[in-house]
């Protein structure tokens, strides 16, 4: 998870998933403002069916979602609330 130096926002995160039986990373560039979350919560991440997906350093970049769903706590400090 890549977060700002002084408020600590989330930027991006990566995401390991399986497609057609091969496992792939995606990096997810988040828009707008987005709470931390533990390692190993599960995510759904929604997109449309013509989203572009780019890859850069051996990972795909995802730029552009509908939504994303959070699967567990989220972390406030150090605690899950």
């Amino acid at each position: 998870m890549v977060v700002t130096p002084i408020r600590k926002r989330i930027k991006s995160f990566l995401v390991r998933t399986i497609v057609a039986e091969s496992e792939i990373i995606v990096r997810i560039i988040v828009r707008g403002k987005m709470s931390r979350f533990q390692l190993g919560t599960d995510v759904d991440i929604y997109v449309s069916e013509n989203t572009l997906i780019y890859e850069r350093d051996g990972t795909q970049q995802l730029h552009r979602y509908l939504a994303i769903d959070l699967k567990g706590g989220r972390l406030k400090g150090d605690y899950m609330i």
